[in-house]
């Protein structure tokens, strides 16, 4: 592998830290190097709601106000899980906010949003059994390949899955789009601490300077599937289920804009019209696809029937196609 002009950096600078002669200042570049990086890591919102967001002590509505962060406040999200109501709820350092106002209650909207990522991180895949890469950032996705221990991915962005609801897990997202990975293990070790897959080396070199020896996830490149089979074969199927596909598999690059007003009624979910239609209200022994994941929890916690047939939700289901 071909070190690339940071990371030769980041070892002179390791090296001169060693001596007492550090005139070239490499030690604080390196410093300030791994300084950007971890801000980048970590998984940051901006409140974007004119009223604020407002901190409470627990993830249900019912528990206590501490206080509100005004909009343009910039908050860490440290976990994220779905309460009674279907919520999806962030904990902050004060406490528990909002990512969305309850549409059910009339409004709609973002309370917070993601914070996007400016730098590109390196990562180096530590975990014996190398590092596990799946096309979508659920968990349940479908495996593109496994990277193996020592050596090194690229990432460009971070998200939290919405699965399991009381435990979501935070993704990252491989700069060459083959797919994401877990930063953790998802079980933890014997001292009850989480099992590392990926350390955080800093941030990434450019394109240019990244090898053709394999040695980053660059050459395992695999685009979605979406209406195409796995042999890149069109599939024969209606035009609006390769569009729901192609939704599905690549939803973070549809332009929602380039739609019909027939294809975003078909796709978007009824309730918030703002994300697409991925969960199944299952009554009996079918379903309707008509909401968001986030819409059909808080259908269901509230004990409404389908909004299509009015028959009892028994369960929910997000899907995917694969």
């Amino acid at each position: 592998m071909s070190v690339s002009s940071i990371e030769e950096s980041v070892i002179v600078a390791a090296s001169a830290g060693d001596s007492d002669d550090d005139s070239l200042g490499l030690t604080e570049l390196a410093d300030s190097m791994r300084e950007v990086a971890e801000m980048e890591e970590r998984f940051l919102y901006k409140v974007v709601c004119s009223q604020g967001a407002v901190v409470r002590s627990a993830p249900e509505l019912t528990s206590p106000q501490i206080c509100t962060k005004d909009c343009g406040t910039i908050v860490e999200s440290l976990e994220r899980r779905f309460n009674d109501l279907g919520l999806a709820r962030i904990r902050i350092g004060a406490g528990w906010i909002s990512e969305m106002l309850n549409p059910l209650s009339g409004l709609s909207g973002r309370i917070i949003e993601p914070v996007a990522m400016t730098t590109p991180l390196r990562y180096r895949v530590i975990f014996g059994g190398g590092c596990v890469v799946r096309r979508d950032v659920e968990t349940a996705s479908p495996i593109v390949t496994t990277i193996s221990c020592g050596e090194y991915v690229d990432v460009v962005d971070r998200k939290w899955t919405d699965h399991p609801s009381n435990s979501c897990q935070k993704r990252l997202k491989l700069r060459d789009g083959s797919g994401w990975v877990s930063a953790y293990q998802n079980v933890n070790g014997m001292d009850g601490e989480p099992v590392l897959t990926l350390s955080l080396i800093g941030p990434s070199p450019p394109m240019d300077d990244v090898g053709d020896g394999g040695s980053t996830s660059s050459s395992r490149s695999t685009p979605s599937p979406g209406p195409f089979d796995h042999n890149g074969e069109e599939r024969n199927c209606p035009s609006t289920v390769k569009l729901a596909q192609e939704v599905s598999n690549n939803r973070d690059y549809v332009d929602k804009e380039s739609m019909t007003a027939e294809d975003k009624e078909r796709l978007m979910c009824i309730i918030c019209m703002d994300e697409y239609k991925t969960a199944m209200l299952v009554h009996g022994e079918i379903g309707h696809i008509v909401t968001c994941i986030s819409c059909a929890r808080i259908l269901f916690a509230r004990g409404d029937g389908c909004p299509i047939c009015r028959l009892p939700i028994s369960n929910i289901v997000q899907y995917g196609f694969s």
